[in-house]
């Protein structure tokens, strides 16, 4: 069994929720240009990135072992990185994320 995958931990973007997470799930988000905050649930761990028109960023939810319990952390990735590791992930159940910025 692998550990953490009943988990699911809550992704935003400016305050707003935009997935819970799920094991082996990949979503995609259209965001406009400018300053995006994007963090977890715990807001220990995230970013903040200028988008860029035309640009894709990635980024990674995985669980951080603890002494008690794990966390999780969203760090982002290389779009190079990002581009080889979505190929073997299947599309999250939530497929309105892409309308989450009018």
């Amino acid at each position: 069994m692998v550990q953490g995958v009943a988990l699911r931990p809550t992704v935003y973007c400016d305050g707003r929720e935009v997935i819970r997470m799920q094991s082996g799930r990949v979503f995609e988000m259209d965001v406009p240009p400018g300053e995006h905050s994007c963090y977890l649930g715990d807001k220990k761990s995230g970013a903040v990135v200028k988008a860029e028109a035309g640009k894709d960023y990635y980024f990674r939810v995985f669980i951080q072992p603890g002494v008690l319990k794990g966390y999780f952390r969203l760090n982002m990735m290389m779009p190079e990185q990002g581009r080889f590791d979505i190929q073997k992930l299947k599309p999250s159940e939530r497929p309105d994320t892409k309308g989450i910025y009018p």
